[in-house]
Formats: structure tokens, sequence, C-alpha cells
């Protein structure tokens, strides 16, 4: 059974994800500080982190930061307001997705967290598939294992950041549009993917690039979208 950990304090939406989730036979784990939300990770290691309202103590940028050190896992933050700002800092944090709770329906969520919940099992049953290695210039994609190497460094990504960039060098030289690319990855109509992709983008070229400002391996094509190579 899939395990889902929710971290909040507003009671309401506790409840209401509780009950949404539970509905749909997955396993609810909850926190309400970070102390608990780390013991938790450590003790569950839970399928998928949404990261609700009004957690107590740190900032839930930093919260996710936290998280991101040691685990790979899909992160769906909420935000009480469709807040631009704090969106970016959620995705550049390390969260995969990022909703306005206020303007989210419960079926939206829903759906959203079943998309990470299949791609992150995919990704982790992914042992004794055939090898599968992409490569662009000195970047290499080791698929059947989900590990990413520049000039035999390792590259830990997320994994929707992973998502993205197997995308581009599996094709590469084929430009995506942002449109394509969100479809690809979130499998549903583009919802603000102007500023999803591009911080997305900005996060991988920190991670892979020499020089993110002269990007060598992802590179945008202006006005229409990015390629590898």
């Amino acid at each position: 059974m899939d395990s889902i950990l929710i971290y909040g304090n507003q009671i309401e939406m506790m409840e209401t994800m509780r009950c949404l989730f539970a509905g749909e036979s997955y396993e609810v784990l909850e926190a309400d500080t970070p102390e608990g939300l780390h013991r938790l990770m450590s003790e569950k290691t839970p399928h998928l982190l949404i990261m609700g309202l009004g957690g107590k103590g740190e900032e839930g940028a930093g919260i996710v930061r936290e998280v991101r050190k040691n685990s790979k896992i899909p992160i769906v933050m909420l935000t009480e307001h469709n807040d631009e700002i704090k969106k970016i800092e959620a995705l550049e944090a390390g969260a995969d997705d990022c909703l306005a709770y206020q303007d989210c329906s419960p079926l939206e969520l829903l759906a959203r967290a079943k998309s990470r919940l299949r791609r992150y099992t995919r990704m982790a049953s992914a042992a004794g598939e055939k090898e599968e290695i992409y490569r662009v210039n000195d970047l290499m994609i080791d698929d059947a294992r989900k590990r990413v190497f520049v000039k035999e460094r390792e590259v830990r990504l997320t994994p929707i950041e992973y998502e993205i960039v197997k995308l581009l060098v599996r094709e590469k030289g084929k430009v995506f549009s942002i449109r394509q690319i969100y479809e690809a990855i979130w499998h549903m109509k583009p919802i603000g993917a102007d500023n999803t992709i591009a911080v997305h983008i900005h996060h991988i070229r920190e991670k892979i690039e020499e020089n993110p400002k002269e990007p060598q391996y992802i590179k945008a094509v202006w006005g229409t979208g990015y390629k590898a190579g």
C-alpha cells in the first residue's frame, strides 16, 4: 500500500486530505511539527509528501530543502493563496509541484498526487529492467538505475528534474515547447507552465552545467522552448 505523509496543522485541511486519500486506500501519515515530519520520514519511508498549510516552526521551503538532503520522494506543496513567489521558492527548494489550496479542488489534488506516485513507483521499480543509456556531450543518463552523470560526476536530481532531463536528452536536438514538456511530465493541461518549467530548468542547470549562464547540455530556443545539445 502506498503511503502519503501530510504535513500541516490546519484541522479542516488535514481532515479533508485524510478523508480524500484514505478513501482511495492510501495509508495516511500525519505530522504537524518539523520534528514529527523528519521522524516519520525516517521510520515509515512514505511514497509522497504533501506540505500543507500552517506547519509549525520552519518555513515550508526550508523543510523541503531538509527533506531533499536525504530523500527523492515526490513533494507537493500547498500555499494559502496563489502566491507566485511562494511557488517559485518551493520549486527551487526541490518541490515537484506547488498548488494554491484555496484554488485547488480535492479531485485535482488527488489527480496530481496519483500522477506523482505513479512516476515515483516506476522509478523505484526500475531494477532488473533493460539497461538504457542516453547521452549528450559529457552528460549521461543511466535510465535503468535512474542515475545522471556529468564527466563521471554523479548529479542528484529530483524525480521531476530527472524526467525533464531524460525527455530532452533522449530526443537530443529536438526542440520541445513548454507546453509539450509540461504535458509529458505532468500529464495534465499546462497551468502556469512557463514559470514552472523555467524554475525546474534553472535548478537543473545549476546542478549539471559548469556555467549555468552558458549552458552546454540544456539550451533554450528563443520563443520556442528547450532542447538538449
